[in-house]
């Protein structure tokens, strides 16, 4: 990233660079300082809230999509996107309402379709998870790694991440059994 490379004093395009070069924090300040100067940009709420979201902060990426539609209640980009956060909420039924009012909207009618199929499907597997926990043996428990792969990556020299790549059939029958996913699972193979 080169000081050429950078808009201007745009605030809003400035949070649109930082954004696709994946510098979240640098771009929410300036949609920050882009909305201290038209507090009614819902485009940029709407940045704010999905960059909330990107930072693991649902409560503000809420409370931004709410204000955004509380601007402009029929804002196809926002209903769309308080769709897909609903959908990455776990709440895919309150985003199929939101994908079909925003896929009436022309210009969002793919992609709010594309997000309505990705809403259905988790609906279609949360079903089939929760009859394939209806039909666990407590004899055919047995403990298993609900985390498929691990890494850790080096932040500075003295923050490090760990990186966790969960088992998604494990995590929803662990979540809808309420178990300790550390103690058991269904087993794959019956006898």
């Amino acid at each position: 990233m080169t000081a050429q490379d950078i808009p201007g004093t745009d605030h809003y395009k400035r949070g649109k660079y930082y954004i696709e070069k994946g510098y979240n924090g640098l771009a929410l300040n300036q949609f920050k300082l882009a909305l201290l100067e038209d507090p009614d940009n819902v485009d940029c709420l709407n940045a704010v809230a999905i960059i909330y979201q990107r930072l693991n902060r649902p409560d503000m990426a809420e409370q931004a999509f709410r204000s955004a539609m509380l601007l402009d209640v029929n804002s196809a980009l926002t209903i769309n996107n308080f769709g897909y956060f609903h959908l990455t909420q776990g709440r895919p039924k309150q985003a199929i309402t939101y994908f079909e009012t925003a896929r009436k909207v022309k210009e969002f009618e793919k992609v709010a379709t594309a997000n309505l199929e990705l809403a259905t499907e988790s609906i279609r597997e949360e079903t089939a998870v929760s009859k394939a926990s209806l039909e666990i043996d407590e004899e055919v428990l047995e403990p298993v790694m609900a985390v498929d792969t691990a890494s850790l990556e080096r932040l500075s020299n003295s923050v490090y991440m760990l990186n966790t790549r969960s088992n998604q059939t494990y995590q929803k029958a662990i979540v809808h059994l309420k178990l300790n996913p550390l103690l058991v699972v269904r087993n794959s193979t019956k006898n």
